[in-house]
């Protein structure tokens, strides 16, 4: 089964093309944090820059 990789702010075209070659990427980019939080319940990595903020509560939406 493939791992499912949330991306939750812009990357380059070319970072996308990477992860997706290792598995599914949900595009989650402008996503308010409740909608997040939902993509993280079946999500095996999440991928950020700056602006989003990752906190406990978060991390604990993404048991894997």
């Amino acid at each position: 089964m493939s791992p499912t990789i949330v991306v939750a702010e812009e990357i380059a075209p070319a970072g996308v093309e990477a992860l997706a070659a290792h598995g599914t990427v949900v595009d989650a980019a402008g996503w308010d944090r409740d909608r997040l939080r939902e993509a993280l319940a079946g999500a095996d990595a999440l991928v950020v820059r700056s602006a989003t903020q990752v906190d406990a509560d978060l991390l604990a939406a993404g048991p894997n």
